[in-house]
């Protein structure tokens, strides 16, 4: 929605963490689109490279997908 895209830009955030697709598709009352998952996370990266945003992908089912997610944000950390 535009709404989101137009406070995008206004939010300084370190990193950003965009969770794949990689993980099966599961219905429920918060989600959209099953069949375009591929489309949105194209544009999510589309967003987060147009503002110039640091983040990585995060991938894997479960607990190797939680590790990936404090694996990058202890890399992240690491550099201050």
């Amino acid at each position: 929605p535009q709404e989101v895209l137009d406070e995008l830009p206004k939010q300084q955030y370190d990193l950003y963490l965009l969770l794949n697709i990689d993980m099966p598709w599961q219905d429920d009352p918060l989600r959209n689109f099953p069949t375009q998952r591929e489309h949105f996370m194209q544009v999510w990266h589309q967003e987060l490279q147009a503002i110039n945003a640091k983040y990585v992908v995060i991938s894997g089912i479960g607990d190797v997908r939680y590790q990936n997610a404090v694996k990058a944000i202890d890399a992240f950390t690491a550099t201050f």
